[in-house]
């Protein structure tokens, strides 16, 4: 499924897990990895003050940080090949992953940056945008399992994507799925119309059809689909994957359904925070 694998490393604890978790993936699928480590562009105003010697630190610890995470890739007999760039993380993770014709981006939700700390749920949020490689986002020292894999579905056709996806991967790996769906009703309309929430769950229930489908198509074996009435959806998504003790979030990269607001903005960053799991966005 996946054969080019671009990890975002900077030598951090979490980074080393998130690489240690997309190692393991990447020697199941039997894919090539490569490893990108950026040295932040601030280092342009250090020219400026014509400080050599912190620009000949900062770039022999990331070039370090590098060399640990290819040897490390190496011990576990996985082929890895080293990119070390200089600039705006987003823009050079995507660059990367453009050149190598990555087909998978795995990347951790926080990195730490010489001199300065950036939170790399902004640069998250950015690859996930713009790349058009599916993005793994492997949060502090969670770990990936593809026993049970959770698939967030709205019957959009991003989430289609991301269905085809998950009962491929839950079908090569033999995993049980579990297809979840929610709907939104405030407090209000419920006690002025109780029947529309049962409307609205019988609508679920028809819409949830096609991702079933794509799991049956892929020859799953184990399928479950839960449908909740959820406010907001993404604390009850995160809720019923960790309730089916799954060991990956699939969801679609857009949508224009319950769930667009789920995978758009802000709000995919409590997505991907609140999970218990790691977290993989497709793409088209």
């Amino acid at each position: 499924m996946y054969k080019k694998v671009l990890v975002a490393f900077d030598g951090t604890e979490s980074a080393t897990n998130v690489l240690e978790q997309a190692l393991v993936l990447a020697r199941s699928e039997n894919a090539a990895v490569d490893v990108v480590t950026v040295i932040p562009g601030y280092q342009g105003d250090l020219r400026l003050l014509g400080n050599s010697r912190v620009l000949t630190e900062m770039h022999g610890h990331y070039q370090t940080c590098l060399d640990s995470a290819i040897k490390m890739a190496l011990a576990r007999n996985v082929r890895a090949k080293a990119h070390l760039r200089t600039g705006e993380p987003p823009e050079e993770i995507l660059r990367t992953a453009e050149e190598i014709r990555a087909d998978l981006i795995v990347i951790g939700k926080r990195a730490r940056f010489l001199l300065d700390s950036m939170p790399i749920g902004s640069v998250a949020d950015d690859v996930i945008r713009q790349s058009d490689a599916d993005v793994l986002v492997i949060s502090g020292d969670k770990q990936l399992g593809l026993e049970r894999i959770f698939l967030a579905y709205d019957g959009t056709e991003g989430a289609d994507l991301a269905a085809r996806q998950a009962s491929a991967l839950a079908a090569r790996y033999g995993a049980g799925l579990c297809i979840g769906m929610t709907y939104e009703m405030d407090m209000e309309a419920f006690s002025l119309a109780p029947e529309l929430e049962e409307a609205l769950h019988r609508k679920a229930r028809s819409a949830i059809n096609p991702a079933v489908e794509y799991a049956r198509r892929a020859d799953v074996k184990h399928v479950e689909t839960v449908i909740r009435h959820g406010n907001p959806s993404y604390k009850t998504l995160v809720e019923e994957a960790a309730a089916c003790k799954a060991g990956l979030l699939v969801a679609g990269a857009s949508g224009r359904g319950s769930l667009s607001h789920v995978l758009l903005g802000g709000v995919a960053r409590r997505l991907i925070s609140l999970s218990t799991c790691p977290v993989l966005i497709v793409k088209e």
